[in-house]
Protein backbone atom coordinates (compact mmCIF):
# COMPACT_ATOMS: atom_id res chain seq x y z
CA UNK A 1 0.00 0.00 0.00
CA UNK A 2 2.74 2.34 1.01
CA UNK A 3 4.20 1.60 -2.63
CA UNK A 4 1.40 1.89 -4.55
CA UNK A 5 0.68 5.57 -2.99
CA UNK A 6 4.10 6.53 -2.77
CA UNK A 7 4.27 5.20 -7.26
CA UNK A 8 1.17 7.96 -7.32
CA UNK A 9 2.93 11.04 -5.88
CA UNK A 10 5.74 10.43 -7.59
CA UNK A 11 3.37 10.34 -11.11
CA UNK A 12 1.22 12.55 -10.34
CA UNK A 13 3.56 15.46 -7.72
CA UNK A 14 5.25 18.72 -8.83
CA UNK A 15 8.56 17.39 -9.97
CA UNK A 16 10.42 19.85 -7.87
CA UNK A 17 8.43 19.14 -4.70
CA UNK A 18 8.40 15.31 -4.96
CA UNK A 19 12.25 15.63 -5.18
CA UNK A 20 12.64 17.64 -1.80
CA UNK A 21 10.35 15.30 -0.14
CA UNK A 22 12.29 12.34 -1.70
CA UNK A 23 15.46 13.90 -0.32
CA UNK A 24 14.02 14.32 3.08
CA UNK A 25 12.95 11.04 3.06
CA UNK A 26 16.42 9.43 2.44
CA UNK A 27 18.36 11.76 4.28
CA UNK A 28 16.07 11.01 7.64
CA UNK A 29 16.06 7.05 6.34
CA UNK A 30 20.08 6.64 7.02
CA UNK A 31 19.20 7.86 10.47
CA UNK A 32 16.52 5.36 10.76
CA UNK A 33 13.66 4.99 12.71
CA UNK A 34 9.99 5.58 11.59
CA UNK A 35 8.19 6.10 9.47
CA UNK A 36 11.02 7.01 7.40
CA UNK A 37 12.59 3.67 7.60
CA UNK A 38 9.61 2.16 6.04
CA UNK A 39 9.21 5.01 3.67
CA UNK A 40 12.65 3.96 2.46
CA UNK A 41 11.36 0.43 1.82
CA UNK A 42 8.60 1.83 0.17
CA UNK A 43 10.89 4.31 -2.11
CA UNK A 44 13.26 1.16 -2.80
CA UNK A 45 10.36 -1.35 -3.98
CA UNK A 46 8.84 1.56 -6.57
CA UNK A 47 12.23 2.41 -7.85
CA UNK A 48 12.81 -1.36 -8.71
CA UNK A 49 9.86 -1.48 -10.47
CA UNK A 50 10.43 -2.44 -13.99
CA UNK A 51 6.84 -0.19 -15.27
CA UNK A 52 8.23 3.03 -13.69
CA UNK A 53 8.16 4.87 -16.85
CA UNK A 54 11.24 5.74 -17.74
CA UNK A 55 10.71 9.00 -18.79
CA UNK A 56 9.51 9.95 -15.24
CA UNK A 57 12.65 7.81 -13.52
CA UNK A 58 14.82 10.74 -15.93
CA UNK A 59 12.72 13.66 -15.10
CA UNK A 60 13.53 12.50 -11.23
CA UNK A 61 17.35 11.99 -11.92
CA UNK A 62 17.82 15.18 -13.37
CA UNK A 63 16.05 17.27 -11.13
CA UNK A 64 17.78 15.10 -8.08
CA UNK A 65 20.57 16.92 -10.12
CA UNK A 66 20.02 19.81 -10.52
CA UNK A 67 19.17 20.07 -6.71
CA UNK A 68 22.54 19.22 -5.96
CA UNK A 69 21.40 15.67 -5.01
CA UNK A 70 23.94 12.97 -5.83
CA UNK A 71 22.83 10.34 -3.69
CA UNK A 72 19.49 10.68 -4.25
CA UNK A 73 20.27 10.58 -7.97
CA UNK A 74 21.88 7.39 -8.03
CA UNK A 75 18.67 5.63 -6.54
CA UNK A 76 17.07 6.45 -10.51
CA UNK A 77 19.97 4.13 -12.05
CA UNK A 78 18.40 1.88 -14.16
CA UNK A 79 20.08 -0.80 -15.94
CA UNK A 80 17.94 -3.45 -18.12
CA UNK A 81 21.13 -5.88 -18.83
CA UNK A 82 20.92 -8.03 -15.73
CA UNK A 83 24.15 -10.02 -17.46
CA UNK A 84 22.06 -10.67 -20.60
CA UNK A 85 24.96 -12.09 -22.40
CA UNK A 86 25.93 -15.18 -19.20
CA UNK A 87 24.86 -18.72 -20.06
CA UNK A 88 23.18 -19.57 -17.08
CA UNK A 89 21.88 -22.41 -17.98
CA UNK A 90 25.08 -24.78 -16.64
CA UNK A 91 24.40 -23.10 -12.85
CA UNK A 92 23.07 -26.41 -11.24
CA UNK A 93 22.13 -29.03 -12.46
CA UNK A 94 18.95 -30.32 -14.51
CA UNK A 95 16.01 -30.28 -12.88
CA UNK A 96 13.47 -33.64 -13.74
CA UNK A 97 10.50 -31.92 -13.08
CA UNK A 98 8.69 -29.35 -15.43
CA UNK A 99 8.09 -25.96 -14.40
CA UNK A 100 4.60 -25.83 -13.20
CA UNK A 101 5.39 -29.21 -10.76
CA UNK A 102 8.56 -26.57 -9.91
CA UNK A 103 6.20 -24.04 -8.86
CA UNK A 104 3.76 -26.52 -7.34
CA UNK A 105 6.92 -27.75 -5.22
CA UNK A 106 7.97 -24.63 -4.09
CA UNK A 107 4.74 -24.60 -1.57
CA UNK A 108 5.69 -27.57 -0.75
CA UNK A 109 6.09 -28.61 3.47
CA UNK A 110 8.45 -31.02 3.27
CA UNK A 111 12.12 -29.76 4.10
CA UNK A 112 13.89 -32.08 1.45
CA UNK A 113 11.49 -30.48 -1.10
CA UNK A 114 12.47 -27.15 -0.50
CA UNK A 115 16.21 -27.74 -0.05
CA UNK A 116 16.53 -29.15 -3.37
CA UNK A 117 15.14 -26.27 -4.68
CA UNK A 118 17.41 -23.91 -2.98
CA UNK A 119 20.38 -25.89 -4.50
CA UNK A 120 19.40 -25.19 -7.71
CA UNK A 121 17.17 -21.98 -7.39
CA UNK A 122 15.54 -20.60 -10.32
CA UNK A 123 13.96 -17.38 -10.88
CA UNK A 124 10.66 -18.69 -12.06
CA UNK A 125 9.94 -20.53 -8.85
CA UNK A 126 11.24 -17.79 -6.40
CA UNK A 127 7.78 -16.05 -5.86
CA UNK A 128 6.61 -19.32 -4.59
CA UNK A 129 9.48 -20.58 -2.80
CA UNK A 130 10.13 -17.10 -0.92
CA UNK A 131 6.48 -17.07 0.21
CA UNK A 132 6.39 -20.31 1.82
CA UNK A 133 6.28 -20.67 5.42
CA UNK A 134 9.06 -22.97 5.99
CA UNK A 135 11.63 -21.17 4.27
CA UNK A 136 14.03 -19.39 7.08
CA UNK A 137 15.96 -16.37 7.64
CA UNK A 138 19.21 -18.30 6.69
CA UNK A 139 17.78 -19.99 3.76
CA UNK A 140 17.43 -16.55 2.10
CA UNK A 141 20.97 -15.26 3.26
CA UNK A 142 22.48 -18.52 2.24
CA UNK A 143 20.74 -18.37 -1.46
CA UNK A 144 21.24 -14.77 -1.92
CA UNK A 145 24.94 -15.02 -1.03
CA UNK A 146 25.53 -17.57 -3.96
CA UNK A 147 28.01 -17.34 -6.79
CA UNK A 148 27.43 -17.57 -9.48
CA UNK A 149 23.46 -17.34 -9.60
CA UNK A 150 21.20 -15.83 -12.03
CA UNK A 151 20.68 -12.06 -11.17
CA UNK A 152 16.77 -12.56 -11.39
CA UNK A 153 16.80 -15.03 -8.58
CA UNK A 154 18.01 -12.00 -6.64
CA UNK A 155 16.00 -9.36 -7.75
CA UNK A 156 12.94 -11.97 -6.77
CA UNK A 157 14.79 -11.88 -3.06
CA UNK A 158 15.06 -8.10 -3.33
CA UNK A 159 11.29 -7.57 -4.11
CA UNK A 160 10.09 -10.21 -1.30
CA UNK A 161 8.53 -7.82 1.33
CA UNK A 162 8.87 -10.58 3.15
CA UNK A 163 12.58 -10.93 3.44
CA UNK A 164 13.95 -7.08 2.30
CA UNK A 165 12.79 -5.96 5.62
CA UNK A 166 16.02 -8.11 6.99
CA UNK A 167 19.24 -6.55 7.26
CA UNK A 168 21.27 -9.57 7.18
CA UNK A 169 19.75 -10.30 3.91
CA UNK A 170 20.02 -6.83 2.21
CA UNK A 171 23.74 -6.53 3.07
CA UNK A 172 24.19 -10.42 1.80
CA UNK A 173 22.21 -8.94 -1.46
CA UNK A 174 24.77 -5.52 -1.59
CA UNK A 175 27.62 -7.93 -1.19
CA UNK A 176 26.82 -10.34 -3.92
CA UNK A 177 28.67 -9.26 -7.25
CA UNK A 178 25.48 -10.69 -9.29
CA UNK A 179 22.95 -8.32 -7.90
CA UNK A 180 21.62 -5.70 -10.40
CA UNK A 181 23.47 -2.90 -9.49
CA UNK A 182 20.48 -0.54 -9.72
CA UNK A 183 19.27 -2.77 -6.66
CA UNK A 184 22.63 -2.44 -4.99
CA UNK A 185 22.83 1.37 -5.02
CA UNK A 186 19.21 1.40 -3.38
CA UNK A 187 20.46 -1.12 -0.95
CA UNK A 188 23.43 1.06 -0.08
CA UNK A 189 20.53 3.49 1.83
CA UNK A 190 20.16 0.95 4.60
CA UNK A 191 23.63 0.18 5.39
CA UNK A 192 25.81 0.99 8.27
CA UNK A 193 28.75 2.91 7.98
CA UNK A 194 31.06 0.14 8.50
CA UNK A 195 29.32 -2.39 5.65
CA UNK A 196 29.46 0.40 3.27
CA UNK A 197 33.52 0.84 3.69
CA UNK A 198 33.28 -3.02 3.17
CA UNK A 199 30.93 -2.05 0.27
CA UNK A 200 33.33 0.10 -1.09
CA UNK A 201 36.92 -2.01 -0.99
CA UNK A 202 35.24 -5.03 -3.00
CA UNK A 203 36.62 -5.27 -6.12
CA UNK A 204 34.34 -8.19 -7.04
CA UNK A 205 31.20 -4.95 -7.01
CA UNK A 206 30.65 -2.88 -10.03
CA UNK A 207 32.38 0.18 -9.67
CA UNK A 208 29.25 2.77 -9.50
CA UNK A 209 28.36 0.63 -6.29
CA UNK A 210 32.00 1.20 -5.01
CA UNK A 211 32.14 4.89 -5.82
CA UNK A 212 28.49 5.56 -4.07
CA UNK A 213 28.90 3.54 -1.27
CA UNK A 214 32.62 5.36 -0.50
CA UNK A 215 30.25 9.12 -0.96
CA UNK A 216 27.71 8.16 1.66
CA UNK A 217 30.12 6.78 4.11
CA UNK A 218 31.57 9.60 3.98
CA UNK A 219 28.85 11.62 5.13
CA UNK A 220 28.23 12.71 8.60
CA UNK A 221 23.99 11.43 8.87
CA UNK A 222 24.91 7.90 8.72
CA UNK A 223 23.14 4.87 10.99
CA UNK A 224 25.67 2.72 12.77
CA UNK A 225 23.44 0.32 14.16
CA UNK A 226 21.20 -1.81 11.78
CA UNK A 227 17.85 -1.34 12.52
CA UNK A 228 16.31 -3.38 15.24
CA UNK A 229 13.66 -5.58 13.37
CA UNK A 230 10.78 -8.15 14.05
CA UNK A 231 11.57 -11.50 12.45
CA UNK A 232 8.06 -12.04 12.30
CA UNK A 233 7.73 -8.89 10.47
CA UNK A 234 6.04 -9.64 7.06
CA UNK A 235 4.46 -6.61 5.71
CA UNK A 236 7.62 -4.90 3.67
CA UNK A 237 7.72 -2.69 1.49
Amino acid sequence: MRAHVLKEYLRDGATRQVVRVLATIHSRGRAGGPPFDVSMLALASVLGDEDMEYELRARLYAEAKEQGLDDLARLFFSSRALEENMDFSRLGPPMEMTLGHRKWQARHTRREVLDKLLRNPEAEVMKNLLRNPRITEPDVVALASRRPIDPAVLLWVFKSPRWITRYPVKRTLLFNPYTPSEVSLRLLSFMTRGDLKLAASLSALPDVVREAAASMASKTQIVDLPEREDPDRDDGA
